[in-house]
Formats: structure tokens, sequence, C-alpha cells
């Protein structure tokens, strides 16, 4: 989880990289990339990554604004595979990522 108390304070940038069997299944906010209540985040990003076998969801958008999710291939996950929270989350840009 990435977390802070204002705007482009925390700044999350993954790519390229593996996850596989992580997250923690029926647990709120457990989630294997979960990026929360950061407010905007134009420098944040998750790109080129391989997330599969999931016990609780992928990429979580909770509270964040102007982030970018692209070119991630998520397989066989448990729940929503990208889950934008509140629906108060606004210009993020999610493109070119396999969801199967």
């Amino acid at each position: 989880m990435i977390h802070s108390p204002g705007d482009e304070s925390a700044i999350g940038r993954i790519e390229y990289i593996e996850l596989t069997d992580v997250g923690q299944a029926f647990k709120l906010g457990r989630y294997p990339l979960h990026f929360h209540m950061i407010g905007t985040v134009n420098q944040s990003y998750v790109k080129g990554n391989a997330i599969w076998n999931t016990y609780n969801r992928a990429v979580t958008l909770h509270g964040i604004h102007y982030f970018r999710i692209i070119n991630n291939v998520a397989f066989n996950t448990m729940g929503h595979t990208i889950f934008v929270e509140d629906a108060v989350e606004t210009r993020n840009y999610i493109y070119k990522n396999l969801i199967v």
C-alpha cells in the first residue's frame, strides 16, 4: 500500500516486475498494489507488470487522480482486477492492459 497525507508527497513507480500469489483473501485493503488516498499523483504509475494468481484484486485506486496503469497483464485474480474504489477518482489513465 502506498499512502500519504497529501498531493505528490508519495511517488509510486512500479514497472516491469512479476507479482504472483499476492494479496490477502477476504481482508479489506490487503491488495497486491494499493494506492490509497494520496490525491494527485502525476508522477506515479504501474507499467509493464505481470500480476497473477492473486488472492485479492490486482491494482486498487482509492482517492487518487492522474494515475497511470499501462501495459500490464493480470491473470487469475480473485475479485476485481483493476478496482476504482469510491468512483470519485478522476483523470486516471488505464490503457493497453491485458486482463484475463
